[in-house]
């Protein structure tokens, strides 16, 4: 029992320092984010951070596993949940449409790759993250066609890599000139984008 509260409280302390860091990481970037504001905000303390953490790169790498665990059960709750064709593809839509209006997570992911870009020690797991997301939202859109019973024109792997460079340019567009590259305009070009290179082909 007391094992389990332990345990319990270090995942508490580990999630509260992880989100206080996703804020300093979006706001300062990688190299201004400082541990000690990360945990003074989260209310902890240097050891509590060292206890769960070996090094900022390991918190950063570490934050952006957690999200893009979450973003990938969310991708693929699609191929386990009962939806419609239709359905299934409105809900991918939805999905990239709420991604490129979610600043913090632009500033966040844009932080993440440059920095793998710059530091080649990190890069494993980082390319390790990479291809397990473009890996489920592949298995979405294979699934996609398999269902509309076409073969389509783009190999779903590469439709995959499209959406992801796709979704993270609009998210920098969109943040750095929002009265330009707005909302409506975003759901526009989603919608063409997924009508050109999914539902066409499903309809042939």
């Amino acid at each position: 029992m007391k094992k389990k509260l332990r345990l319990e409280n270090q995942q508490f302390t580990r999630s509260k320092i992880l989100d206080s860091s996703e804020y300093h990481f979006s706001k300062y970037g990688f190299s201004g984010a400082a541990v000690d504001s990360i945990v003074k905000e989260a209310g902890y303390s240097r050891g509590a951070f060292y206890s769960n953490f070996s090094s900022k790169e390991d918190l950063f790498l570490s934050l952006m596993e957690a999200r893009m665990e979450e973003i990938i059960s969310e991708i693929n709750n699609l191929n386990s949940i009962p939806l419609t064709l239709s359905q299934k593809i409105d809900k991918l839509k939805e999905f990239y449409i709420n991604r490129a209006q979610n600043k913090m997570f632009c500033l966040v992911m844009s932080e993440f790759l440059l920095h793998s870009i710059r530091d080649s020690e990190m890069k494993d797991r980082i390319i390790a993250l990479n291809r397990k997301y473009n890996k489920s939202i592949s298995k979405v859109i294979e699934n996609i066609f398999k269902e509309g019973k076409v073969k389509p024109n783009i190999h779903p792997d590469d439709i995959a890599v499209c959406l992801l460079s796709f979704g993270e340019g609009l998210m920098i567009q969109h943040f750095a000139d929002p009265n330009e590259i707005n909302k409506k305009r975003i759901i526009s070009i989603l919608e063409n984008f997924f009508k050109n290179y999914i539902m066409i082909p499903l309809k042939m």
